[in-house]
Formats: structure tokens, C-alpha cells, sequence
């Protein structure tokens, strides 16, 4: 990275306990300037400094039903619309793990998010002649199941609504499949120390 470049700094404060899997609040913020989405319908100038955003984030248990664990999600976070599309985002998640009481660690999710344009962007669209939606929504559940102690399987299934806040493209229905592949390996930490024998010494008994 160049000079000019100039660095993304970002710092976060969290929480967990017992009772509270994660609560989070963050911020971001560029160094360097940048082009504003607009530049091309503003007098002010092309080029400016503020690219910056915070964020929050709060995963909390909500029930235990037999095996069953629910626990569930909501995340928060803005951006400066001059310097990006998106300058709201809103997301919802539930999971449910360990559904089965013989089964093996097994996850349901069901996730919605929803992203929102910010003013900047939709009148650049207008100027181009491509006027875009006021957000972007998408619904996804998501299966995960372990096949063998080293690969997991997790398909999904999600619609979106307005993708890529674009008017001309009709919603959408995605179907993928995500797979993980872990190995666990413990290492050694220490080295035992060994210490050379010296010279052997004649006992006074020994003849």
C-alpha cells in the first residue's frame, strides 16, 4: 500500500458473559480521501476526507428447549453516503443449535438483512439514467450439519428483493452449499530440556 493510500483504522469495544454471547460497538474510518458518489452533480469539491462509519452488534441466548439451543442476533451499522452506496444496514439472525437429542451438532438459521441507499447514490443513479431502489432485502435459511469429524455441509436458500438495488433486475432466488474442513492438531509447546551427563566421578568406596 502507498503512501497516498492512506490506512483503514478501526477500534471496537465488546462485551460477553454467561448470559451474553457478544455485544459490540465499533467504528471505522479511512485516512485518505475519497471520490464522493455524487461528484458529478455538486460544486464542492471531488475529493474529500471523512470516510467513516460505526457499527454495533448484540448476540444474545433467547431460549433452551431440551437439546435445543436459540440464540439470536441484531446487527446495526452506517456509513458516510457520500463515499458509499449503502449507508444503512439492518440485520436479523436466529439459530438453533443442537436441535435433535441424539443427533450430531446440527444448525438451523434463518437470517434477513437490509441494506439501504444512501441520498447521494439513488440521485447520482437518476443523473446516469438508471434510477435504483431505496434498498436491497434479502431472506436466507441455512442448514449445517457435520458429515464426518473433518467436513461439515451447509446448504442455503435465499431470496432477494430488489438485488443490488438495481430496478431493471427482477428478485432473485439463490440456492448454495458451503462446506468447512477442520483438523484439529495439538503442538508441542515446551521442549523438555535435556542436560548432557558429565565426565564420570569416582566414588571414595569404589575401588
Amino acid at each position: 500500500m502507498s503512501g497516498g493510500e492512506g490506512s483503514l483504522l478501526i477500534g471496537e469495544v465488546e462485551y460477553a458473559s454467561d448470559r451474553v454471547n457478544k455485544i459490540a460497538i465499533g467504528t471505522w474510518s479511512y485516512t485518505a480521501a475519497f471520490e464522493r458518489i455524487d461528484a458529478a452533480l455538486t460544486s464542492a469539491p471531488a475529493f474529500q476526507r471523512g470516510n467513516r462509519g460505526v457499527y454495533a452488534l448484540v448476540d444474545l441466548p433467547l431460549a433452551q428447549i431440551g437439546s435445543a439451543k436459540i440464540d439470536g442476533a441484531l446487527r446495526f451499522g452506517t456509513a458516510d453516503a457520500r463515499f458509499n452506496a449503502i449507508d444503512q444496514y439492518t440485520g436479523l439472525a436466529v439459530t438453533v443449535s443442537h436441535p435433535f437429542e441424539n443427533g450430531a451438532a446440527q444448525a438451523f438459521g434463518l437470517a434477513i438483512a437490509h441494506g439501504r441507499l444512501g441520498a447521494p447514490y439513488l440521485a447520482a443513479q437518476r443523473f446516469a439514467g438508471a434510477p435504483a431502489a431505496s434498498a436491497e432485502t434479502s431472506f436466507e435459511i441455512t442448514y449445517r450439519a457435520p458429515v464426518t469429524d473433518w467436513l461439515a455441509l451447509a446448504p442455503a436458500v435465499q431470496f432477494v428483493s430488489n438485488p443490488g438495488a438495481d430496478r431493471a433486475l427482477r428478485d432473485a432466488w439463490v440456492v448454495g452449499l458451503r462446506f468447512e474442513i477442520s483438523r484439529e492438531k495439538s503442538w508441542q509447546t515446551t521442549a523438555q530440556r535435556i542436560v548432557p551427563s558429565g565426565p564420570a566421578v569416582a566414588r571414595s568406596d569404589e575401588k
